[in-house]
């Protein structure tokens, strides 16, 4: 009696956790902060944006103050934000002769959140980010896609100037828009960040990450040996 007690609790906590493991989770976007890593993780080719304009050979750094129009098309992106410009300056440029100077969090200036919308679909992303952080504060990069997934991309603080890649894939679902929102302190609201080489399209995917139930399902495995030596 006292062994099939036993067995019947046994039962009853793996079913207990495997339902447990079986519950869905909240699907979020992967962030790769590697390029090898991105690019091993999809299967298929990539449309690229720049950002490049046509610079004014006779006034040179033109457009390294001048705002543009919004919102802002370039290829099969749209560019929409309260304030943003196109920069020149090669410090904060990772690809070819601009990129999009903007500062998604600075609304006390005229800036705010910063929009990139696709003409079709999406499901990966990748894109260079330069000259986040100050010295002073830490600032939070955001993105949010048109689905609602909120994913940190990144949280530094450091000199001005430094670059980084970042890349996003969905596993689950399409996007047809990210929008980058910068989350500062009081004391580095001056922080403006530069987005170039943006790398996008819906590809089939060749890496599963881990599913969110796996360390559990290992736990209960590991309950069921002891549970088992216990008895012997």
């Amino acid at each position: 009696m006292k062994a099939i007690k036993n067995l019947i609790l046994q039962g009853g906590l793996l079913t207990a956790l495997l339902m447990i493991v079986s519950l869905p989770a909240a699907a979020v976007p992967v962030v790769y902060l590697d390029p090898a890593a991105f690019n091993n993780a999809i299967d298929g080719s990539l449309s690229q944006q720049g950002f490049n304009a046509l610079v004014d050979d006779s006034a040179p750094g033109y457009l390294f103050e001048t705002y543009v129009d919004t919102p802002q098309t370039y290829g099969d992106i749209t560019v929409s934000s309260s304030k943003f410009k196109l920069h020149t300056d090669p410090r904060f440029v990772s690809e070819g002769s601009s990129a999009i100077y903007a500062a998604p969090a600075n609304g006390s200036m005229g800036y705010g959140e910063i929009t990139f919308t696709f003409a079709n679909a999406i499901n990966a992303l990748s894109f260079d980010v330069l000259d986040l952080g100050s010295d002073v504060d830490p600032s939070t990069l955001t993105l949010t896609t048109s689905e609602g997934s909120v994913v940190v991309v990144a949280d530094f603080s450091g000199p001005d100037g430094n670059q980084f890649f970042a890349g996003i894939i969905d596993f689950d679902t399409t996007f047809s828009s990210v929008t980058f929102d910068l989350i500062t302190t009081a004391a580095a609201y001056q922080d403006i960040v530069s987005f170039d080489n943006f790398q996008y399209g819906n590809v089939t995917v060749s890496e599963v990450p881990l599913p969110a139930g796996l360390p559990l399902y290992a736990l209960s495995l590991s309950l069921l040996a002891l549970f088992k030596r216990k008895k012997d």
